[in-house]
């Protein structure tokens, strides 16, 4: 999971399997969708989103 949890407030995820194999990856996801308020296409796949659709 990784990305944005909008039911709430300023709450981001960021789960892997991997740990620190996929953290630097992540952690730059991460801070581009917090940085700029945009959501980055890239994980949009892992979202949390993906359970309730």
């Amino acid at each position: 999971m990784l990305g944005r949890v909008d039911e709430v407030g300023g709450l981001w995820a960021a789960f892997t399997h991997s740990g620190a194999t996929l953290a630097l990856i992540a952690g730059e996801l991460l801070a581009y969708e917090i940085g700029t308020g945009r959501a980055h296409p890239m994980p949009a796949p892992f979202n949390v989103r993906r359970f309730t659709e």
